[in-house]
């Protein structure tokens, strides 16, 4: 098989989607060496990482590379807008072609899977800027006229796509993501090494960006009988998984998620999780995390402390909860959803 790839997103590498493209094409290599794939990518300024990128990938043979210096309003505007130009004009005859969250292309004869990895601008427009909301708006159209198939990041992920876009329940593909490689639990040392690196105090909690309002951090920093250090894009892969570990606890009550991979990130190095009760989060956290309501402070609270309380079982309990996940059986499900489209 021929599968076109938009690997686009790759240069974002410390969002959600940068992690699931550079994840998900790394082991679809690995696993699938007799088929044949063709990673096409549209970015003018992002030219640099995104080399850098696929120099990660030369250990495998088995896929071309198909960049273009357009900038994403082009192909925003040529695919999203106008709906012009085939895909195969840019990638040459595939039989699946896997688009990413901001572009939707037409297609001559290729099918088109498209992974939904939440509806954010659907659900809360309010947190999102106006324009992104419009691409979205756009790309979705598309999405619901002409995709093959849809992969969801987790069950609640499908089920607002069925309510919201009215997509039926057959052509929709629930697909696990994983923690990658990187995050097992560290050394001493290296806890030590960021403590002292990041000025990190003693006990703290860790919980997501500030500035995104959905993670609702504030809630966590008015909730925390501890000093709260908020996690952000510029710390190195290589130090995530000791400040993970660093932490008493990792606190997440995030008011939407399509899936929380930071839940299972923070599971797999060996830190206590506290996390929303709903939709996607108590699905990927199950029976491992404390669940709270991400909308009442003191539920926030009593959950940091039944965490701190009880940290010793919920590393247990979070060890063995991130097992469950692997990037592997994330290629071989996203394989089958590939190969039922033809």
């Amino acid at each position: 098989m021929r599968i076109g790839i938009d690997v686009t997103p790759a240069i974002y590498e410390h969002t959600g989607v940068g992690v699931y493209t550079r994840q998900l094409v790394f082991h679809l290599l690995k696993q699938f060496p007799k088929d044949h794939f063709i990673l096409f990518a549209s970015t003018l300024r992002g030219q640099k990482k995104l080399w850098d990128y696929l120099k990660t990938l030369a250990i495998y043979s088995n896929f071309t590379i198909k960049i273009y210096p357009f900038p994403p309003l082009i192909t925003e505007t040529l695919w999203n807008r106008l709906h012009r130009v085939a895909v195969e004009k840019l990638v040459g005859e595939v039989d699946v072609f896997h688009a990413w969250d901001w572009q939707q292309p037409p297609a001559s004869k290729a099918k088109i899977v498209t992974t939904i990895h939440d509806l954010t601008t659907l659900k809360f427009p309010e947190y999102q800027h106006p324009k992104t909301v419009s691409v979205h708006h756009r790309r979705l159209h598309w999405v619901t006229q002409e995709a093959a198939s849809l992969i969801a990041d987790s069950h609640a992920t499908k089920e607002d796509i069925k309510t919201l876009l009215d997509i039926p329940d057959a052509k929709i593909h629930v697909v696990y993501l994983a923690a990658g490689e990187q995050f097992s639990p560290p050394t001493s040392k290296e806890i030590i090494r960021v403590k002292r690196k990041y000025n990190l105090p003693e006990e703290f909690i860790l919980t997501a960006n500030l500035h995104d309002p959905r993670k609702n951090a504030p809630a966590v920093i008015k909730a925390s009988p501890l000093p709260v250090f908020n996690l952000t894009g510029s710390i190195p892969n290589q130090d995530l998984p000791a400040v993970y570990a660093a932490a008493a606890a990792f606190v997440f009550p995030s008011l939407y998620e399509g899936f929380g991979l930071p839940v299972l990130e923070a599971m797999s190095v060996g830190c206590p999780v506290v996390t929303s009760d709903r939709g996607s989060l108590k699905e990927v956290a199950g029976d491992a995390a404390i669940l709270v309501n991400p909308e009442n402070i003191d539920s926030i609270t009593q959950g940091i402390n039944q965490a701190l309380a009880t940290r010793g079982k919920l590393i247990a309990a979070g060890l063995g909860q991130a097992k469950k996940f692997s990037w592997d059986k994330t290629a071989k499900l996203t394989m089958e959803v590939y190969q039922s489209c033809l």
